[in-house]
């Protein structure tokens, strides 16, 4: 198996070990994306050939980036975080059911079993 392929392989089973990961909540929704967003970075042209479509992780990073996700929310203050927490919550409210639907898609086309 050349490198490039073995390379390939791990990403898709880390993407469905993700949306595994988003659905069962054992990560944050925004974390999960967060991952999602990075893992489709790592596939780069290849992402095409998973005949997936995952814009919809790169729509929810761009809608929170700068509100505070991960151990980062420990630097703000509280009243400062409980209100940019409102936004985030709207921005998870808007994608959830989209987000879960694509979650179930990677693991129907792309999980081995």
């Amino acid at each position: 198996m050349e490198p490039q392929n073995a390379n390939h392989i791990i990403n898709i089973k880390k993407l469905v070990s993700n949306a595994k990961a988003i659905i069962s909540n054992q990560i944050a929704l925004p974390l999960g994306i967060r991952k999602m967003a990075k893992l489709k970075f790592w596939f780069g042209e290849s992402v095409s050939l998973l005949n997936i479509d995952l814009t919809i992780f790169d729509k929810f990073e761009n809608e929170v980036n700068g509100l505070p996700i991960g151990s980062e929310r420990l630097l703000w203050e509280k009243e400062a975080l409980k209100k940019q927490d409102i936004i985030l919550e709207n921005i998870i409210a808007k994608y959830r059911e989209e987000i879960i639907d694509k979650c179930f898609q990677i693991i129907e086309v792309l999980d081995e079993h």
